[in-house]
């Protein structure tokens, strides 16, 4: 889990270092993709607003078919509940942390596989509002 935590510290330090012009903004989406874990911007809905590579090549959607969607799309089906009061908790108290540390999470794989993976979510306070930033990280299946 240290290790999605983490790719989450680097990314508010790519975002500091952004908004401090030390990196060419331009970069950003090269920055996004080069990520080795995978990363999935949600609003307070639960809807997609941004994928990389990695969230591709990890569930097996094309990254058009994702934006937009309910990030639940992505979850094992008896998950969905519970995880709508998770988000809802997340929204409503913003911070840093690991989801389900008691055990691993199911994903669902386009081809209707399950897959295990490890999720951490952190906000994105912007002027646009508040957004989560999920880092995943695969551990088995699919």
């Amino acid at each position: 889990m240290g290790k999605v935590i983490d790719t989450l510290e680097r990314i508010s330090d790519l975002n500091r270092k952004l908004s401090d012009s030390e990196v060419d903004p331009t970069m950003w989406p090269q920055i996004i993709d080069s990520l080795p874990d995978g990363l999935i911007v949600i609003n307070e809905s639960g809807r997609i607003h941004l994928v990389n590579v990695q969230i591709e090549l990890m569930f097996g959607y094309h990254r058009t078919k994702l934006v937009g969607e309910v990030v639940h799309k992505l979850l094992a089906s008896d998950l969905e509940e519970t995880h709508t009061k998770h988000l809802e908790r997340f929204f409503a108290s913003p911070s840093a942390r690991p989801m389900n540390l008691a055990k691993h999470l199911s994903g669902r794989h386009s081809s209707g596989r399950m897959i295990t993976v490890q999720i951490s979510i952190g906000p994105l306070i912007s002027e646009a509002g508040v957004f989560g930033l999920a880092i995943v990280r695969r551990i088995s299946g699919g």
